[in-house]
This record gives C-alpha cells, sequence and structure tokens, in this order.
C-alpha cells in the first residue's frame, strides 16, 4: 500500500516535472503559452489552445509510460523509488525556491511621499476619478460640436480653419463645461496636486475623458481669442490647463496620471506658442507662461515614468498568486480558475525573482531613459522583452510571461514625453525676457 502511494506520488511529480520541461525547453510550447495569455487573434488563441494541451498530454503520458513499462518488468521497488524521490525533490525545491530579498526595493511613499495640503489636491483631483459619481455624470452629457471634428488636428492652419467653422459649437460646449472649467481651474491653485493612490492592481485612478474634453474646448477658445486680438486673454485660459497639466505629473503614482498630464500639458504648450504666433502678448502675460513651467527636471521625470509602474507591481508580485495576474473578473469561472493556478503558483511564478527581473530591467533602462539615449534605450528594451519570451528554461515560466504581459511599451511614453521637454524649452526662449 504504502509502495503504491509513493510510486503515484513519484509518479505526479515527474509529470510536474516533465511538464515544465516541456514548456520550458521547447519553443513552440513557449511561444503557445504566450499566445493563449495574450492572443493576438481567436485562430492564433485556438492554436495555442491545442499545443498546449498536447504540451501537457505528453508531459504526463511520458512518466505514466515510463512507470508503467518499470512495473512490468518488476523493476519498481523501495530501491528505485527512493532513488527516483532523492532524484526528483532537489528538482522540485529548485522549482519552487524563490529569491531570498529583493534587489530594488522601492515603495510607492518613497517614490511619491505625501507632502502637507496633499490629501486636499488629490481629494479634489479625483472628484473625476473613473469610479466617482461625478464621472459618470460627465461622460452623460451631450456636446454640441460635431463628433465628425479631428481633436487631434494639431498643425495651425487647419486647427484654426476648424475651430472658426466651429465656433458657435465650440462656445455651446464651452458654456456646458463651465463647472468643470472651475473645477479646473481651482486645482490649478495648488502648487503641488498629491497623490495618494494605493499600491494595488484595482485602485481608482484619475479619469481621463474629462481631461480630454477640457483640453481640446480649451484650447480651441484660446485659438479663437487670438485670433480675434485677444492674445492675453487666451493665455488667461490655458494657464489654469497648462498648470495643472504640468502639476499632474512630478508626484504621479500611476502612469495614467503621468500620460494625461503630459497629454494635457502638450496640448497647452502647443497652443501657447499658435497664441504667440497670432498676436503680441504682454510682458506680465510672458512671465506667467514662464513661471507656470518653471519647475522642470526632464531627466529625473524620464527615468522616473519608468519607476513608477515598478512601484506598483512591486507589492502586487510579493502578494498575489499566478492565478490572480492570469485572469480577471469576478465570475465564478474566473473565481474558480484563479484558484486552481493559485495552488500551482509556486511551482510557476516566483514572486522576489520576478520582481528582481524587473527591477534590473527598470534600473537599467531608467538610466538611459536619464540620459535621453533613445536609441540605446530602445535596443535594450526589445532585448528584455526578447529574452523574456526566448529565455529557455523551467524555472519561474509564469514570472517571465507576467512580466511580458505587464510591462508597458515605455518607448512610446519617453518619445512622449521628450517632445514635451523640447516645447517646453521653446515656451522658455519665447517668453524670456
Amino acid at each position: 500500500m504504502i509502495g503504491s502511494i509513493a510510486a503515484i506520488g513519484l509518479t505526479l511529480c515527474l509529470i510536474v516535472i516533465t511538464t515544465l520541461a516541456i514548456f520550458g525547453w521547447v519553443p513552440i510550447t513557449r511561444v503557445a503559452l504566450e499566445s493563449r495569455w495574450e492572443p493576438v487573434s481567436m485562430s492564433a488563441g485556438l492554436s495555442a489552445v491545442i499545443i498546449a494541451g498536447v504540451a501537457v498530454l505528453f508531459g504526463m503520458a511520458l512518466p505514466i509510460l515510463a512507470m508503467t513499462i518499470a512495473a512490468r518488468k518488476k523493476w519498481v521497488n523501495w530501491k528505485t523509488l527512493a532513488f527516483g524521490w532523492l532524484a526528483a525533490l532537489p528538482v522540485l525545491g529548485w522549482l519552487t525556491t524563490d529569491d531570498v530579498a529583493i534587489r530594488h526595493p522601492l515603495t510607492m511613499e518613497e517614490l511619491s511621499p505625501p507632502f502637507p495640503g496633499a490629501d486636499q489636491s488629490f481629494a479634489l483631483l479625483m472628484r473625476f476619478s473613473k469610479k466617482s459619481a461625478e464621472m459618470k455624470t460627465f461622460d452623460a452629457l451631450k456636446w454640441i460640436t460635431p463628433t465628425t471634428i479631428n481633436w487631434n488636428t494639431r498643425e495651425a492652419g487647419p486647427w484654426k480653419e476648424m475651430v472658426q467653422r466651429e465656433r458657435a459649437h465650440i462656445a455651446a460646449d464651452w458654456a456646458l463645461l463651465a463647472p468643470y472649467r472651475q473645477w479646473m481651474e481651482e486645482l490649478a491653485t495648488h502648487e503641488r496636486i498629491g497623490d495618494l493612490t494605493p499600491s494595488r492592481l484595482d485602485a481608482d485612478i484619475v479619469g481621463f475623458r474629462v481631461w480630454r474634453i477640457l483640453a481640446q474646448r480649451t484650447c480651441a477658445v484660446a485659438t479663437l481669442q487670438a485670433i480675434d486680438g485677444q492674445g492675453d486673454d487666451a493665455i488667461a485660459t490655458l494657464l489654469p490647463l497648462l498648470k495643472t497639466g504640468h502639476r499632474l505629473q512630478p508626484n504621479a503614482r500611476t502612469l495614467v496620471r503621468a500620460m494625461i498630464g503630459v497629454v494635457v500639458e502638450r496640448m497647452a504648450i502647443e497652443t501657447a506658442l499658435m497664441v504667440a504666433d497670432l498676436t503680441p502678448l504682454s510682458s506680465a502675460t510672458r512671465a506667467q507662461l514662464n513661471s507656470a513651467i518653471a519647475n522642470d527636471h526632464p531627466g529625473q521625470m524620464a527615468r522616473r515614468f519608468l519607476l513608477i509602474e515598478y512601484a506598483i507591481f512591486f507589492p502586487a508580485f510579493i502578494k498575489h498568486g499566478l492565478g490572480d495576474h492570469m485572469i480577471s473578473g469576478n465570475g465564478w469561472i474566473n473565481r474558480a480558475a484563479r484558484r486552481v493556478i493559485n495552488q500551482f503558483s509556486g511551482l510557476l511564478f516566483l514572486p522576489n525573482a520576478t520582481t528582481n527581473i524587473y527591477g534590473e530591467r527598470v534600473y537599467a533602462l531608467g538610466t538611459l531613459a536619464e540620459k535621453r539615449a533613445l536609441g540605446e534605450f530602445s535596443i535594450m528594451s526589445k532585448g528584455f522583452d526578447t529574452s523574456l519570451r526566448t529565455q529557455p528554461g523551467m524555472r519561474n515560466i509564469g514570472g517571465r510571461l507576467t512580466l511580458n504581459m505587464a510591462i508597458p511599451a515605455y518607448d512610446k511614453v519617453l518619445d512622449s514625453y521628450w517632445k514635451l521637454a523640447d516645447l517646453r524649452e521653446e515656451l522658455r526662449k519665447r517668453t524670456a525676457g
């Protein structure tokens, strides 16, 4: 009886080891596993399921076949079982042994510490979070300007033609935005905008739509004022947008908030430069513009953009199992699948080792981002991505694949940020003196 239990247990261990070896060392199975988690099409997802299923069947069949043959030839005895367990246990121990320590520990409180008044400015900002009731009210508003308008037109000629053609509709939207403009103007009175977002994957974050609508209409109204020869009034219209966009970035605890700030500030600066081309500005107005972007440390901010996501995922990797990373949703099937996968998480996902892979990547890339070495950054970033996808090995397969899905496309993030830094410099030159 005990011998049978030992044989069955050893067979199960060998099934686990063999299956992980197939997924870890056979290239087509690694690609299939990645495609199953992040399918590009239904056919690709189906093919991935088939390949993964075949791999699992092989992983089960080979040890069962070997044990069956050994039993028939009467090779299964206490000596062979003991030898098998002595060989299997170290492998299982190696597969489940995580790194002892985190090499680059980083908490959100270290990256973005609270400051006096941070709670007031953060509470004001989060009136229009993605989950807030006020954001739902805003989303229900019907805008007067036609939905066919291309608000992304940033070339001076087409933009000016568009806003003049839609002048009446833009004015109607502007009136509809009155309470939201008041909110933005109140936010702009804070020299710093705090961020107390907790380091959780399900944390509420600032909503983008309210900022997109405000930025579009604010830039349109300022352009119309400049066309009418009211340059100082145009800049006065833009300043709350410019200030809030600029101040959303330094203390951001989420990449979403930081990128909203980049987009908003960039639109405001582009429009301010257009206003300066259309009509003269007083020295006082130029000084206000210059002051609005005075606190600027582009290299440090570029590096910080990478560290934000790492500070968020650092505790997430520690606290959650593989099932939590793989499967979202609250349906009973999803909950059951998460529980099952989490039971085997230790064989597939090592939190500390995964975090260390991420940390080494982020800090190496952060050095290049700070120096604006974007070419080297792109090469190194792609090298990391390729390594995560193609590096053979049966240890921490789930961790590597999780990282491959979780890490954003930093090339685009940095490109947008450094273009904004160039626009700031151009605005400084135009408003100096």
